[in-house]
């Protein structure tokens, strides 16, 4: 993964599942400008919209804390 993706997670995630960020936000009922607090600061992500998020993207959560784990190598 390159650099600017290692900084931001569920952006990568949400690029990967094809999804742009008006239509992840029309899917998780928020405005878009929320989406993108969200992808600039993952961890302030309410923990039942960060499971939508990942149920959205077809990943694991589990898969999240790997890749967070893996880019700060």
């Amino acid at each position: 993964m390159e650099k600017n993706q290692k900084r931001n997670i569920m952006k990568s995630f949400r690029v990967k599942a094809g999804l742009s960020q008006e239509k992840t936000a029309e899917l998780l009922g928020i405005a878009r400008n929320t989406l993108v607090y969200y992808e600039r600061k993952p961890y302030s992500i309410p923990l039942e919209t960060f499971l939508e998020m990942i149920n959205i993207y077809g990943e694991d959560f589990r898969d999240v804390f790997i890749a967070e784990k893996l880019y700060k190598r």
